[in-house]
C-alpha cells in the first residue's frame, strides 16, 4: 500500500510538472507571436533575412549592403569617440593650475592640430576598408599581381626596365626581410649611397622620373622614395662623409 501511494503521488507531481511546463511553454508562444506581431517582416526581407547562400547574387549583393551599413552606421559613434577623447586629452594635458595662458592655449591647439590629420587619417583608412569590404577595391598582393601581369611589358622595353627598377628596389609584395635577400637591391643600394660626382642624385632623380611615368604616381613609392631619399643621405653626406673628415682630421694632426 505504501509503495502504491508513493507510485501515485510521483505520478501526481509528475503531471503537475507536465502542465505547468506546457502552461510555459503557451505563454511563451504566446509572447514570441505578440512581438513578432511588432516586427516589420517586410524591413527583414528587405534587409536580407532569409536569404541563403545558394541564392550566389542575391546573397552577395545582401552582404555587400549589410558590410556597408555597418561602416556607416560607425560613421557617428566614431566620431563621438574621438571628441571625447580628444577632449579628455586636453583636459589631462592642461590640467596643472599653474600653468600660463599662452602654454594652455599652445598646448589645447598642438592637440588639435594633431587630432584633425589623427581623424582624416582614420576616416580615410575606414573608406578604404570599406572600399575593399564592398569589392571596389583590391587589396590582395596576389590580386594585384596578375593583375599586372595582364599587361606585362615586353622584355628589355622602357616599361619593362621602369617596372625592373621600381619593382627591385621598392616592392610592394615584399618586405625589407625579403629584400636584403634580392642582389638587385643590394646593387641600387649601394649606388644610392655614392655621393662623389653626383651619382647619389642622378639615380634619386631617375627613381623619381620613373615613379611620375605611372601618371598617376604610386603613393606608397612616392611616400618610401622621400624616407629612402633622406634616410641614405644621413648616411652617404652626415655619417660617411663625417667619418672621412674625421679620419683626414686625424691623418692631417698625426701625419
Amino acid at each position: 500500500g505504501a509503495v502504491t501511494g508513493a507510485t501515485g503521488a510521483a505520478t501526481g507531481a509528475l503531471a503537475r510538472a507536465k502542465e505547468r511546463a506546457t502552461e510555459h511553454t503557451t505563454q511563451l508562444r504566446e509572447a514570441i507571436n505578440e512581438k513578432r506581431e511588432k516586427v516589420d517582416l517586410q524591413a527583414l526581407r528587405d534587409a536580407g533575412y532569409g536569404v541563403r547562400k545558394d541564392a550566389s547574387d542575391r546573397y552577395a549583393k545582401v552582404k555587400l549592403n549589410g558590410q556597408g551599413a555597418l561602416f556607416d552606421l560607425s560613421v557617428p559613434v566614431r566620431a563621438r569617440v574621438l571628441v571625447g577623447l580628444r577632449e579628455s586629452i586636453k583636459s589631462v594635458a592642461v590640467a596643472d593650475p599653474d600653468m600660463c595662458e599662452c602654454v594652455r592655449s599652445r598646448v589645447e591647439g598642438l592637440v588639435d592640430l594633431f587630432w584633425d590629420d589623427l581623424t582624416v587619417y582614420i576616416d580615410n583608412t575606414m573608406r578604404d576598408s570599406r572600399a575593399a569590404a564592398m569589392g571596389h577595391a583590391v587589396t590582395d598582393v596576389e590580386e594585384l599581381a596578375k593583375r599586372g601581369e595582364d599587361d606585362a611589358p615586353t622584355m628589355c622595353s622602357p616599361r619593362w626596365w621602369r617596372a625592373k627598377i621600381l619593382y627591385h628596389y621598392l616592392p610592394f609584395d615584399i618586405s625589407i626581410f625579403g629584400q636584403v635577400k634580392d642582389p638587385w637591391f643590394w646593387i641600387l643600394t649601394v649606388i644610392s649611397l655614392i655621393p662623389l660626382y653626383g651619382i647619389r642624385v642622378a639615380f634619386f632623380s631617375l627613381i623619381l622620373v620613373l615613379m611620375l611615368l605611372g601618371m598617376p604616381a604610386d603613393e606608397y613609392q612616392l611616400v618610401g622614395y622621400i624616407i629612402g631619399f633622406k634616410g641614405t643621405q644621413f648616411i652617404s653626406s652626415g655619417v660617411v662623409q663625417a667619418i672621412g673628415a674625421a679620419v683626414r682630421y686625424y691623418l692631417c694632426v698625426h701625419p
